[in-house]
């Protein structure tokens, strides 16, 4: 029987090619699947082969990376901890989100019963140590391009759950938001006049409008966001961010820029 490292490490490389693959190589032919309330996902390898090429279309790109694995003392019980990160087929970056799998394993260290939790539906921008950029001239530390998505993806959280809030939460109290062409020009200078401004257009909203963020650019104190509100036209956020990561500049690009959205 392999050890419960061995499975876990067969059980990774070949989430990352072919699904029914990935099935054949890791499962036993009496396989159930189960979320963590106990509902069925998945009974049998025909259906856990659909389960697995309806996720591998959706994040073509998926890959896992272990946190911890822990086995029970014959080996034949597993828990793994770790981290699913792709592009699903809306993201515009890498995305990423929490994988916690229960095995029980058969004589042969095939996976006989799995309990998985994978909320991808709340996945959130990959914060990758890879991108880290070199320190600034002076010295100081800068901001990973990971470090600013991550920022930029908890902002767009904020906002479409309540844009008051969200000002209150990233924008410093002398925030100054400038659009890009104006006639004549409309410069909001202060947290609470944007506040202000994003309540009346919100006012007569049944709900906030949802932010999507299809791509963020740059590291350090300044980072550039394409970005649309609801259903408008998408916009790019020209961003400076203080030594706290508030917003203290926005310069807005967009055909409606009018310091807030008609």
């Amino acid at each position: 029987m392999p050890t419960p490292r061995e499975v876990v490490e067969r059980w990774v490389s070949s989430r990352a090619g072919d699904p029914s693959a990935h099935v054949a190589a890791c499962y036993a032919a009496d396989v159930t699947v189960v979320d963590l309330d106990g509902a069925p996902l998945a009974v049998g390898l025909d259906a856990l082969t659909r389960l697995e090429v309806e996720s591998y279309l959706r994040v073509p790109d998926r890959r896992c990376r272990v946190v911890r694995v822990v086995a029970d003392a014959e080996g034949d019980t597993v828990v793994v901890e770790a981290l699913q990160v792709g592009r699903d087929t809306v993201d515009a970056v890498p995305m990423s989100a929490p994988l916690l799998c229960w095995w029980r394993l058969d004589a042969d260290g095939m996976i006989i019963e799995e309990h998985r939790f994978l909320p991808w539906e709340r996945r959130r921008i990959l914060d990758d140590g890879s991108f880290v950029t070199p320190p600034a001239p002076d010295g100081s530390l800068r901001r990973s391009a990971g470090a600013a998505r991550d920022l930029v993806a908890r902002w767009a959280e904020a906002w479409s759950w309540d844009a008051g809030l969200a000002v209150d939460a990233f924008v410093a109290d002398g925030v100054l938001v400038r659009p890009d062409s104006c006639d004549p020009p409309t410069v909001l200078e202060g947290s609470a006049a944007w506040r202000a401004a994003e309540g009346a257009v919100h006012a007569d909203a049944d709900e906030p409008a949802r932010v999507r963020v299809d791509a963020v650019v740059g590291a350090g104190d300044t980072i550039a966001v394409r970005v649309a509100f609801g259903d408008g036209p998408a916009e790019v956020l020209l961003v400076v961010l203080d030594d706290t990561d508030r917003f203290v500049r926005i310069d807005r690009f967009a055909p409606h820029a009018h310091g807030t959205r008609r």
